[in-house]
């Protein structure tokens, strides 16, 4: 017996969905990210691979350029998941417990086209979203220029161009390759896979669908300085401008470039926080925002990675709950229409076919299934063994 566990996470999307609001896990971040079989010399993910002759080090230097998804997830804790899954599944477990009408999707089946987008009048996006291909970013754009509203709950959405390929025996969308800063020798330059900045590359920011752009890691927890409290993201929490959340801005955090534009819409600065920039020491400013529409439709950005991980679990802050809740709440309402001015929006051949007219759904409260019993449990059990750990 080798006491090592693997588990295989999966989605149960329903492709017809009546629920308002669409959850969204990040299945190509996790992919990305992952270091099976962390062995010290065969991990190697899209951020790190190991030094020959040194199981001790992996550096940016040595990373994959493609990852495969037919392998297992690394050994977190013994248990076969990753530490952002873990959380992930915390967060879930919160929405559920708390009642709120949502469906579940992956970013997969955003690139594929899986799911009809015009029947949530929301997307909420729950965990780290840094890798994204053409075709998401393309249904996306389109889903908000219809009048979806997008909640982006971390930091460094968007940040990475990425393709998905086929695997060798022609099952597709099983590799996924992002070259970063080296030469991709599969696309041209306005097609390679790096940053969605890059120029010559995509050059379209994140910041045209986000409203915020990734400055980097921050060296250490920092405070969210609060702004705009009376917004009513901020109804009912409790907080005035100035008012500080401790530690809220850690891991990557987002801020505006005012180079750059934005989705459209009116912008109000929710959070505006001085942190200094990991192995570097420079000081920038976090930002937190929203765009807004008279229809109703907006995009929340975090811009914090904490923010997040603040949702559920042991590291939990009534505060960010609070804000979290007043936002889904929005998220369930239907715009009165497409926005006026479309976002800039990537050329795709898929997703250049028009959606189908937006469909009213009915809304009868019904009694759900809560599918998320048994992994509360299996996280409980597991939070009792390991200690969490940034990556």
């Amino acid at each position: 017996m080798s006491n090592r566990r693997i588990l295989t996470p999966f989605v149960v999307t329903d492709p017809h969905p009546s629920a308002p609001v669409g959850v969204v896990l990040p299945f190509l971040t996790y992919q990305a990210t992952n270091r099976w079989p962390l062995d010290g010399v065969h991990g190697t993910s899209l951020a790190l691979g190991y030094v020959p002759g040194n199981p001790d080090q992996a550096t940016f230097r040595t990373r994959a350029v493609e990852v495969s998804f037919d392998r297992p997830y690394a050994q977190y804790g013994g248990i076969g998941l990753t530490e952002a899954m873990l959380v992930d599944v915390e967060v879930v477990s919160w929405l559920e417990e708390h009642g709120h009408d949502v469906a579940y999707l992956t970013d997969v089946d955003l690139h594929e086209g899986r799911v009809d987008l015009d029947r949530f009048s929301g997307l909420f996006f729950v965990g780290q979203h840094e890798y994204w291909t053409r075709a998401m970013r393309a249904r996306v754009t389109a889903a908000l220029a219809r009048g979806t509203s997008l909640v982006f709950s971390s930091a460094g959405t968007a940040y990475w161009h990425a393709r998905l390929q086929p695997a060798a025996d022609g099952r597709p969308n099983r590799i996924l390759a992002c070259y970063k800063f080296d030469p991709d020798p599969h696309a041209p330059a306005t097609e390679a896979t790096t940053r969605w900045r890059a120029r010559p590359g995509p050059n379209l920011p994140e910041q045209l669908l986000t409203g915020t752009g990734l400055i980097g890691r921050a060296a250490g927890p920092t405070d969210l300085v609060v702004s705009a409290a009376q917004h009513w993201v901020w109804a009912g929490v409790g907080v005035d401008d100035g008012t500080t959340i401790a530690g809220l801005v850690n891991g990557q955090c987002d801020g505006m470039d005012p180079a750059v534009g934005g989705p459209g819409g009116t912008r109000t600065i929710l959070a505006a926080s001085p942190f200094r920039l990991l192995g570097k020491g420079t000081e920038h400013v976090q930002q937190t925002t929203i765009h807004e529409w008279d229809t109703g439709t907006f995009v929340f950005s975090a811009g914090t990675e904490e923010w997040w991980r603040r949702l559920a679990g042991e590291q939990a802050d009534k505060r960010v709950q609070a804000a979290t809740t007043n936002l889904l709440h929005r998220l369930a309402r239907r715009a009165t229409g497409p926005l006026p001015a479309a976002p800039a929006t990537p050329t795709s051949a898929k997703a250049a076919t028009p959606p189908p007219e937006r469909r009213s759904s009915d809304r009868a409260a019904t009694a759900r299934p809560r599918p998320v019993a048994v992994l509360r449990r299996v996280w409980r059990g597991v939070r009792r063994r390991i200690t969490l750990r940034r990556p």
